[in-house]
């Protein structure tokens, strides 16, 4: 099996040898990234395999990093140093992470509803994920 290294510079090369990094743009390579996770998505939803889906998407992202000088290895060291120390916790199955809370998030915060006495059964999951987050670094209940 060749190693990401090595996969990461023949797609790169791929990639040149269609005009893919000279002759597109982030914008239309997302758009593509877009179309791709929901071909994962439906897959995820179907029970149906994944590692084609995931191929693809690992492709794009091979395609924006180049066209911004990076590469997957950066890129993933960069998000490593900033998840590694996160804190945080399991909501319905998604981790949520800790967040304080500032004067920005206040007035941002609004916008969820917190402490407007709204029932938890009104609140999407991502609202209540964020919340959690929220609570549990607050240690207490918003």
């Amino acid at each position: 099996m060749e190693t990401l290294e090595d996969l990461e510079l023949k797609i790169v090369e791929w990639h040149h040898d269609r005009n893919l990094i000279e002759g597109s743009t982030d914008a239309a390579q997302h758009t593509k990234l877009v179309e791709e996770v929901k071909e994962l998505e439906t897959n995820i939803l179907l029970s149906q395999p994944v590692a084609d889906d995931i191929g693809d998407i690992l492709v794009v992202l091979i395609n924006i990093a180049t066209r911004n000088n990076l590469s997957l290895s950066e890129c993933l060291q960069v998000a490593y140093e900033d998840i590694k120390d996160r804190k945080g916790k399991m909501v319905d199955g998604v981790f949520v992470k800790e967040r304080t809370v500032n004067e920005v998030d206040s007035d941002y915060l609004r916008g969820f509803g917190i402490g407007s006495g709204e029932s938890p059964e009104a609140l999407t999951s991502y609202e209540k994920g964020f919340r959690a987050g929220l609570v549990h670094k607050q240690g207490s209940k918003l």
